[in-house]
């Protein structure tokens, strides 16, 4: 009877140690992924158009930043254009909230417009 119980337990304890299929394939894959790293910095550099041979890892990161914010800004700038708003000396973070702001600002006066074409009685909402 003790030699069943010891047998188990040593059979439960070589279970617990040995490394399962699932965690095998996760550190793998984990691997994996660090590989392609160099590959997803050099698409997103080709994507931002910097060129980023000769240089080192920070120097990398430094010029991906500062296209990447460039990026946001042509994009913000674009649309605050649209909506014929000076953007000009605001961070990026500054630009989305007043472009933000505009974008509301707008939404609701066209709600309140389309609630006076409808003759939805607008004077409730404004109290």
């Amino acid at each position: 009877m003790k030699f069943k119980v010891m047998a188990g337990t040593i059979s439960i304890i070589m279970m617990l140690s040995t490394p399962t299929l699932a965690q095998a394939h996760v550190t793998s894959k984990s691997l994996g992924s660090l590989t392609n790293q160099s590959e997803i910095v050099g698409l997103r550099a080709k994507a931002l158009g910097v060129d980023i041979i000769g240089l080192s890892d920070d120097e990398i990161s430094i010029q991906l930043k500062i296209a990447g914010q460039a990026k946001q800004l042509a994009t913000l700038q674009a649309r605050a254009e649209i909506l014929n708003i000076d953007i000009a000396g605001l961070t990026n973070d500054q630009a989305r909230i007043k472009i933000k702001a505009v974008d509301r600002s707008n939404t609701l006066t066209n709600i309140l417009a389309q609630a006076k074409t409808l003759g939805i009685g607008i004077d409730i909402i404004k109290n």
